[in-house]
C-alpha cells in the first residue's frame, strides 16, 4: 500500500476513536419493551419523549434501565390507555422518579390498590393529569399525535374504555390500539380516516386479540408490520395470526424480546433483542 495513502488512513482511524465517527441522525424510535402479557411502548420523536402504558409493577426497574439509557429525564406525555394493572402497574414509580409533562387518561372510575398510588404519586408530585372526554391531537415536530377516546359512557368490559393512539412521522404512521375489543375497535373504524394516516405498524390490541373490525382496518390499510405484546403466541388468537399471514403483515412478539422501530434518514427499520 502507498505510504502516503496508508498514513492518511491511519490518521482518519485515530481521530474517529478521538473524536467519534458520524453517525446516521436517529430521528425517531420506538421501543416495544418485553414485559410479559402487559404494555409498555417508549417513543422518541426529536426532543419529545411519549410512554404509552407501564406495564405491571414488577416491570419498573425494566422500564427505569430502558429510560436511563436513553438518558431520558423527562417524559412529555405519559399516556395511560386504560385502568388494568398490566397497564399502569409501574405508573406511580415513573411519576414519582421522572419529571413528567402531562399525564393522559380516558375519563372513567376504577378502584385499586394502583390507581391509588397513581393518584398519591400525582399529589406528591403536583404533576399535571389529565382525564380525557374528548379526542386530543398534539403537534410534534415533524408529526403529530391523535388519541381517540372511547365514545360510551360506559361499557361491560373494561378493555373498551381504552385510548387509541395514532403517531404519525413525516410519512410513516403508527397505531397502538390498547386492549381495545371489538366495539372499541368497531367506533374507531367509524372515526378514522385511513387514506389519511396510512399506517405503517399496529399494536394489536389486547395482546392478541381478533375482531371483523380489526380485520377491516387492516385491510383498508397498507399495513406492513404488526406487533403483539404478550409472553406467549398461545395467547395470541389464531384468526389474528391467519389475518397476519393472508395480508402479508409481518408480525413481531415481545416474548422474543425488546421491538426497536427506528427511523433514520425516513427509512423504517425494526430490530429484536
Amino acid at each position: 500500500m502507498n505510504k502516503k495513502l496508508f498514513t492518511l488512513i491511519y490518521i482518519c482511524l485515530l481521530l474517529c476513536i478521538f473524536f467519534g465517527c458520524e453517525q446516521p441522525k436517529k430521528d425517531f424510535e420506538i421501543a416495544f419493551l418485553n414485559t410479559g402479557d402487559s404494555d409498555c411502548i417508549i417513543i422518541e420523536v426529536s426532543e419529545t419523549v411519549i410512554i404509552i402504558d407501564t406495564a405491571y409493577d414488577y416491570n419498573y426497574d425494566k422500564i427505569k434501565t430502558y429510560l436511563d439509557s436513553l438518558k431520558v429525564g423527562r417524559i412529555d406525555y405519559l399516556i395511560l390507555t386504560h385502568f388494568d394493572k398490566d397497564h399502569i402497574g409501574s405508573a406511580a414509580k415513573i411519576i414519582e422518579n421522572y419529571q413528567i409533562g402531562e399525564i393522559i387518561a380516558p375519563n372513567y372510575e376504577k378502584i385499586s390498590a394502583y390507581i391509588t398510588a397513581l393518584d398519591s404519586a400525582v399529589r406528591s408530585t403536583k404533576t399535571n393529569y389529565t382525564k380525557i372526554s374528548e379526542d386530543k391531537l398534539v403537534e410534534l415536530e415533524n408529526g403529530r399525535l391523535w388519541i381517540s377516546v372511547p365514545k360510551e359512557n360506559i361499557y361491560k368490559d373494561e378493555n373498551n374504555y381504552s385510548l387509541i393512539v395514532s403517531l404519525k412521522y413525516e410519512k410513516h404512521s403508527f397505531l397502538f390500539m390498547g386492549d381495545a375489543l371489538k366495539i372499541r375497535t368497531q367506533e374507531f373504524l367509524a372515526d378514522v380516516d385511513l387514506p389519511e394516516w396510512n399506517y405503517s405498524l399496529v399494536k394489536a390490541p389486547h395482546h392478541g386479540d381478533y375482531s371483523k373490525p380489526l380485520r377491516a382496518l387492516c385491510e383498508d390499510s397498507q399495513l406492513e408490520y404488526c406487533v403483539i405484546t404478550t409472553d406467549s403466541q398461545d395467547n395470541t388468537e389464531k384468526n389474528l395470526i391467519k389475518l397476519n399471514q393472508e395480508l402479508e403483515i409481518k408480525p413481531y412478539y415481545t416474548f422474543d424480546g425488546d421491538i426497536i422501530v427506528t427511523l433514520i434518514d425516513g427509512n423504517l427499520s425494526i430490530a429484536q433483542k
